[in-house]
């Protein structure tokens, strides 16, 4: 769960992504998918994993991983489900919290390992945010900040964001994924 007055201490990016959901979700537990406009988030797109929600049974689809991520994982992630990939199936830190997001309809931000390809990574900063209709969580909307150190404002983000103009491939790719 994300506290308002714990906002303040997070990276700059999840503040952002949090701001722009909580505004987006109005009075309602959670946005939907067609809330989110890529247009009104360029410089977090990149950051954004979109994560499709299967609850019978519960798993977990990559539907869409922004270019900042992508440099940091080891592999294509995309339309694959959690539970075929090592180390991110059900018993996994990444699972039990986007199953708890799931379960609570509550947004999710945490602090993690890191362990991949960039070695000047040493964390992760993630927040969780459900998006879903009426009360149903359709879709997580993961958003990533690669850490260089303990201190999360020490962070890779300037390195390796890419500045890519609104109308780009990458905002439409992402607005074709989340209009599907």
């Amino acid at each position: 769960m994300v506290r308002s007055n714990h906002i303040g201490n997070l990276h700059p990016v999840i503040q952002e992504a949090y701001t722009y959901w909580n505004r987006k979700r109005g009075d309602r537990p959670m946005p939907s998918r067609d809330d989110i406009d890529p247009i009104d988030i360029p410089g977090i797109i990149p950051h954004i994993i979109l994560i499709d929600v299967e609850h019978d049974p519960m798993d977990f689809r990559f539907r869409l991983i922004g270019t900042y991520v992508d440099r940091h994982v080891s592999g294509s992630y995309t339309g694959k489900r959690h539970r075929d990939i090592p180390q991110k199936g059900p018993g996994s830190g990444i699972w039990k919290a986007m199953e708890q997001v799931v379960r609570t309809g509550e947004p999710h931000v945490d602090y993690l390992g890191y362990y991949g390809p960039v070695p000047e990574v040493r964390g992760v900063e993630e927040a969780i945010l459900p998006l879903g209709k009426d009360g149903r969580i359709t879709m997580l909307m993961n958003v990533l900040v690669f850490i260089a150190s303990r201190n999360p404002m020490v962070d890779l983000t300037a390195r390796y964001r890419p500045d890519w103009p609104i109308g780009s491939a990458e905002a439409e790719q992402f607005r074709i994924s989340i209009n599907d």
